[in-house]
């Protein structure tokens, strides 16, 4: 009476076809959930884009010295992003007087003190005590900006976005990485770029943001 079995070797190649199975299947549901993760994180910023054009356009107030809360409607609300802290950003009462000959705010030069058109900030983050910082968010799950640009492809190194009451459009100004600034008036660009990434680089996710208020995210890098 013969009996019928497996011999080691067929076991052991059954075991290594399984473990291959298993590990592609890890992979690949690592690689799905980092995709979920930054997808998630990228509408998650794109949602504090349009919580400061809330602030901005409603003149949301901020707490001056003392304590004391006031609503000035010469007080923009503005978002910075910087490569060199590339897993936080900032949301930013734009508080500080413009020392430029060329103001953020051409209306400001006209119409009664008390008016929406009078606003005082330069459209850039400057950091406190000029400019008042609202939140700051972080960026988890080791994701980071790998990238911001504009619509010309030039790459940035900082970017501000602000909002103000009376404004129909927002005002973006940027620090090129090579040197140099965009400056917001007159408008040195209209679109921007944001790019996150995920922890191991292999997914990305873009956020587009244009002076007219369109905000978009898109998976994948930024054209």
């Amino acid at each position: 009476m013969s009996s019928v079995g497996f011999t080691l070797l067929e076991m052991l190649i059954v075991l290594a076809i399984i473990s291959v199975i298993i590990g592609i299947v890890v992979v690949n549901q690592r690689s799905f959930d980092n995709s979920i993760i930054l997808s998630t994180t990228a509408y998650d910023v794109a949602l504090s884009i349009r919580e400061a054009e809330a602030y901005g356009f409603a003149g949301r107030g901020v707490t001056g010295g003392g304590g004391v809360v006031s609503f000035p409607v010469s007080y923009g609300t503005g978002i910075d992003f910087n490569i060199a802290t590339n897993n936080t950003y900032t949301l930013f009462a734009d508080t500080y007087t413009s020392p430029s000959s060329v103001p953020c705010y051409p209306s400001s030069s006209t119409g009664p003190s008390n008016s929406p058109a009078q606003k005082t900030g330069d459209c850039v983050f400057e950091p406190p005590p000029l400019d008042v910082t609202l939140s700051t968010f972080n960026i988890n799950n080791g994701i980071t900006i790998s990238k911001i640009d504009d619509s010309a492809g030039t790459s940035l190194s900082k970017l501000d976005i602000v909002f103000a009451r009376g404004e129909v459009t927002n005002k973006m100004s940027a620090t090129q990485s090579g040197g140099g600034t965009l400056a917001p008036n007159p408008p040195s660009f209209t679109t921007a770029h944001i790019e996150l990434a995920s922890s191991d680089k292999a997914a990305h996710a873009c956020i587009t943001v244009t002076t007219a208020n369109i905000i978009s995210v898109d998976q994948g890098t930024c054209p």
